[in-house]
């Protein structure tokens, strides 16, 4: 009986953690700290993550408002009924995360600030209809897992090293390279989890276009090129061998997860376990060094 009330808990609990964005933001977060600690072996606290969490929480959950709108009740899934039950609550956290960001933005150094506005662009016009006809630059044919993975790979890699200044530092390249494919890897299953949203919006996308076979061939071949550049940055002694070794495995992991994902699986298996392996790959890195 109590096991059951506290499995009950655990779940309502991690529902709210993914639906209140704070998951995804402690994702843009963790990974931006695995940059700092993979190019300085310490991580910090600064006004750039304060940034990054709530700028994320904001988009996010924008997002999800927009899209809830856009969406057919008849077809809405699982995170939709979550949302449209806590829309207020919504608006409220994202109006004052969208306020602190702002704080946290004029904290940070005018370089970094510059260096936010193309991204900082690009996720406002993804979320936003500011294209002809009503449209999202999402709802732009096979072009939204593009921006999402370049984008994540900028606030997540050449962000912070330009903010510790090591915007220099050869290093980021093929870190970035490595993080650019790590994320388009593990963002191809949403489209295959959106396939429904994405049709009623008439959306074309890659597993729409290639299938779901080719979608994980496409993955492996992602998940590859970043073995490489991890093997790559451990040539050059940039990774120690246990982190090279950890990398490696959250990169086995998001195969499996990717070639496990199909349109039937819960949200919780994309929302959690594939946005959780960003995570989990942060918490590997530092547990090992």
């Amino acid at each position: 009986m109590w096991a059951e009330r506290l499995k009950n808990f655990g779940s309502k609990a991690f529902r709210i953690l993914l639906y209140s964005n704070a998951w995804i933001a402690l994702a843009a977060l963790a990974l931006s700290w695995q940059t700092e600690f993979l190019l300085l072996g310490k991580i910090s606290l600064r006004p750039l993550h304060g940034f990054l969490f709530f700028g994320t929480v904001f988009i996010y959950a924008s997002h999800r408002l927009v899209s809830l709108n856009r969406m057919p009740q008849g077809d809405w899934q699982e995170r939709f009924f979550y949302i449209s039950r806590g829309q207020r609550w919504i608006y409220a956290y994202a109006a004052l995360s969208l306020l602190i960001a702002g704080f946290f933005y004029f904290w940070l150094s005018p370089k970094t600030r510059l260096l936010t506005l193309v991204p900082g662009v690009l996720s406002l016009a993804y979320v936003f209809p500011v294209l002809r006809g009503g449209k999202r630059i999402r709802d732009v044919h096979f072009l939204k897992i593009f921006l999402i993975a370049l984008v994540w790979g900028w606030m997540t890699v050449v962000l912070p090293a330009a903010d510790l200044s090591l915007g220099g530092f050869f290093a980021i390249w093929p870190m970035s390279i490595e993080r650019v494919c790590f994320i388009f890897a593990i963002t191809l299953p949403f489209d295959v989890r959106d396939l429904l949203l994405d049709n009623t919006q008439s959306v074309k996308t890659l597993p729409g276009l290639i299938g779901m076979r080719a979608t994980r061939i496409l993955a492996g071949v992602l998940l590859f090129i970043m073995a490489l550049m991890v093997g790559l940055s451990a040539w050059w002694h940039w990774y120690t061998s246990a982190q090279l070794f950890v990398l490696l495995i959250s990169a086995i992991l998001a195969m499996y997860l990717v070639y496990k994902a199909h349109p039937e699986q819960p949200d919780v298996y994309f929302t959690g376990w594939l946005d959780g392996t960003m995570i989990l790959q942060f918490l590997l890195v530092l547990i090992v060094s």
